[in-house]
């Protein structure tokens, strides 16, 4: 995700006088909001959508870390294996 240092971070006080303007802003651009409190960070404006994206990226990278785990100790079997059973046929999984 693209961040835009010089129209992406807002202060505190131009939420609170034009909250829409940082919604809309978000909603159009798909890029984050990012609210700052005394020049640090504090909250962000995402829209629907673009949560959407980073849950589901954030579940993909979770799946992954668990078949990288399941890779490094061993737990996987051949793909001749899999295939077999998925057919039908019945095999003894590796261990």
């Amino acid at each position: 995700m693209n961040l835009s240092i010089t129209e992406d971070f807002r202060p505190l006080s131009e939420l609170e006088r034009a909250p829409l303007t940082l919604v809309e802003q978000a909603r159009a651009t798909g890029r984050p909001v990012i609210v700052t409190a005394e020049g640090k960070p504090d909250v962000v404006i995402l829209s629907a959508e673009a949560f959407q994206r980073q849950v589901a990226l954030v579940n993909l990278a979770a799946l992954l870390a668990e078949g990288e785990a399941d890779v490094k100790h061993g737990r996987t079997r051949r793909a001749r294996e899999f295939f077999k059973e998925l057919r039908g046929g019945k095999t003894k999984a590796r261990r």
